[in-house]
């Protein structure tokens, strides 16, 4: 496994050429960046996806169709099915039990990622009114999201009505396992962001 910056394409595809490899599986969907190294790196056949729109696609061996209105994981077993029909899984995390004894708890997970993410958000004001709805309910609620979101949701329960701050706590920047481990417990999980969900 290696990893080039942007700036060191040229390299990258030398890397690639020189490999020889029978198969390359362009995973992105949209970037059409990849699509470019894919169809330089010189393997035999290249895989990849043919999104609405993109014009990435023109130049692989094996063109999958990618599928908005179905979720991404499925996306990717039609990658993988375009040179193995016979695979399928479905993705799992093993969660275990929650070392945490405590009342009942909502994870909200306010932050969408991706380029049209300001699109996805939820105003703030709808989140403190639910939040303030869930905790006057008695549940305690978590605000999730990755390192990056930490700062943020610091900053919005800094901004909540006096008396719910000590009812909402950060778990952003949490490993996978973690957060998977506190979602398992929660008795909901509110999300704009379709991979938390």
């Amino acid at each position: 496994s290696y990893s080039y910056p942007l700036s060191e394409i040229p390299e990258l595809i030398e890397k690639l050429r020189k490999e020889k490899y029978a198969y390359l599986i362009d995973c992105s969907q949209w970037a059409r960046i990849t699509a470019v190294i894919s169809n330089l790196s010189g393997a035999l056949v290249t895989v990849g996806f043919a999104t609405k729109g993109q014009y990435r696609s023109l130049g692989y061996n094996i063109r999958v169709p990618h599928d908005s209105n179905q979720h991404e994981w499925l996306n990717f077993m039609d990658l993988g099915q375009a040179l193995f029909p016979g695979i399928f899984a479905r993705p799992e995390i093993k969660a275990g039990n929650s070392p945490l004894s405590m009342p009942p708890y909502i994870i909200c997970h306010m932050w969408a990622t991706g380029s049209h993410r300001k699109a996805r958000q939820w105003p703030e004001e709808k989140w403190t009114e639910l939040i303030c709805k869930l905790i006057d309910h008695k549940y305690i609620v978590f605000l999730s999201g990755s390192e990056a979101d930490r700062a943020l949701c610091k900053a919005f329960i800094d901004n909540l009505p006096e008396g719910y701050h000590e009812k909402a706590g950060i778990i952003a920047g949490q490993s996978l396992a973690e957060f998977a481990v506190m979602s398992a417990a929660a008795v909901a999980l509110v999300s704009v962001n379709t991979g938390a969900m």
